[in-house]
């Protein structure tokens, strides 16, 4: 039970999991570890970071950090994981980026790049991903932002389907969620904007999901700003 006693698991329950059964937080924090207790975290970051991340939150818990603390951890340590980690899923990409593209000024730079996630059960996501920076005397590493805006647009998934005998049709499906957001104080951020999973009716042919997306970040009165070129992935 990653070296926890019952008593640390029925705090950890009460304190941040109280909506969820409590012999759900007791499966999730007992060996051997079970990905099916955890949606589809083991498919989309592989099942040695899904236990490394497990137990990094057990010690924040049982550290008495907050919410939000435990929160900024999880996206940073999702984002890098799920970056990281290579699945081997007979060809079908869970998440695609394209290249990083840039606005610099002086010694302080934006970041920004375009993706596609999608994984095996749940929404399909198109998300562009922003990340500030300054140049010291080592290079150019993370530097918080005043503020940081990404705008994912209105991404679309196209869906083409193709009958036996009858030709074939294509239905544009946009994101159903807003796209842009803002924060503050922060060195990256990303928005996301999610597809209804529908790959059509009978013998589909194929879809696409598009990424379109812009950044624009103030960092200490100077004001940068990216449009990102289109990422597509076909699938």
């Amino acid at each position: 039970m990653f070296g926890r006693e019952d008593e640390d698991v029925l705090m950890i329950h009460d304190t941040y999991l109280v909506d969820e059964p409590l012999d759900l937080t007791t499966g999730r924090l007992t060996a051997p570890f079970d990905c099916s207790l955890d949606d589809d975290l083991c498919v989309l970051i592989g099942r040695e970071a899904a236990i490394e991340f497990t137990a990094e939150v057990v010690d924040l818990a049982l550290d008495g950090a907050s919410i939000e603390e435990i929160e900024a951890f999880n996206d940073e340590f999702l984002m890098r994981a799920v970056d990281e980690f290579e699945p081997d899923d007979d060809g079908i990409s869970l998440r695609a980026s394209g290249s990083w593209e840039t606005d610099t000024s002086g010694n302080v730079r934006l970041r920004a790049r375009n993706g596609v996630t999608t994984p095996v059960i749940g929404s399909r996501q198109a998300w562009t991903e922003a990340k500030t920076q300054r140049r010291n005397t080592f290079g150019w590493s993370n530097k918080a932002a005043t503020e940081i805006c990404v705008d994912t647009g209105t991404n679309i998934q196209t869906v083409t389907i193709c009958g036996w005998s009858s030709p074939c049709n294509t239905t544009t499906l946009e994101s159903f969620n807003p796209s842009e957001s803002c924060v503050t104080n922060q060195k990256s951020h990303k928005s996301r904007t999610y597809h209804a999973r529908n790959n059509g009716d009978g013998n589909w042919s194929s879809y696409t999901i598009r990424a379109r997306g812009s950044a624009s970040a103030e960092i200490n009165g100077t004001n940068l700003s990216e449009f990102v070129s289109e990422y597509s992935k076909i699938f």
